[in-house]
């Protein structure tokens, strides 16, 4: 039975607001190369948004994103001691196991979070991709030299030399793009899509109170990845917060 009281829902709306805003600080951080990067060489959040980024990977964010985005680590332990205070809220504490179990896994997210804007921030050295681009292109301009004494019949050649040419050219512009998967490009990940796929989730699990198992498969069953549309970010840090790559 879940604890309906007022006193477990404010410690729900708590832990809710917390989490989202631990969502959408990080999801928009890992987007942004310049902030990643600014946040890997030792700047805290407060200092990258004091600072003035006239590079050409400045932040792409306006001032107000910037003034509403907080510091995940953080929020991370803000969200914690939440956790950890339960008793003070909740009827029935939860069991040691449990309690346990969101620790642990609000620990990995902070590590994946972690892992995640050092690899947004890593740099790929140019000369490798000039490099990479001389080879593909030298091998495939003397593989017909190759295959012309091994494959008698021109058209066969052809085909085997256009398959060739696709298929490694496809390779290294895949490789390309994965130098930076996050940076809000069109064939970049959604991070924002799935971003806000989430934050509704924690929104819809946590912003009501379930006296059961059937109560929640109800709610949720009623709702297809159609209605998992853009979440109101509005609410939580006074802009939509969509992070977008510029030019």
């Amino acid at each position: 039975m879940f604890d309906s009281s007022d006193e477990a829902q404010i410690y729900r709306e708590q832990i809710m607001r917390k989490l989202l805003k631990l969502i959408g600080s990080s999801t928009y951080i890992i987007q942004d190369n310049a902030m990643s990067i600014a946040l890997v060489e030792g700047c805290d959040v407060e200092d990258v948004k004091r600072r003035d980024f006239s590079s050409k990977n400045a932040i792409k964010s306006n001032s107000h994103d910037l003034e509403m985005l907080q510091d995940p680590d953080l929020l991370g332990l803000s969200l914690h001691a939440i956790i950890v205070d339960h008793a003070k809220y909740l009827s029935k504490p939860l069991l040691m196991p449990h309690e346990l179990d969101l620790l642990t896994e609000l620990d990995n997210y902070l590590h994946s979070y972690s892992t995640l804007i050092k690899t947004a921030s890593s740099p790929f050295p140019f000369p490798v991709v000039q490099m990479t681009y001389t080879l593909v292109g030298i091998y495939l301009l003397t593989l017909p030299f190759v295959l012309c004494d091994d494959i008698r019949n021109k058209y066969v050649a052809a085909t085997v030399i256009l398959f060739l040419t696709y298929g490694f050219l496809g390779l290294t512009l895949v490789a390309t793009e994965l130098q930076d998967p996050f940076n809000g490009d069109p064939n970049d990940f959604e991070m924002d899509k799935y971003r806000d796929r989430v934050a509704n989730g924690v929104e819809a699990d946590l912003s009501c109170v379930f006296t059961n198992l059937d109560d929640w498969y109800t709610r949720n069953d009623d709702k297809d990845d159609d209605s998992q549309n853009k979440f109101a970010w509005a609410s939580i840090f006074g802009t939509d917060m969509s992070y977008s790559s510029g030019t």
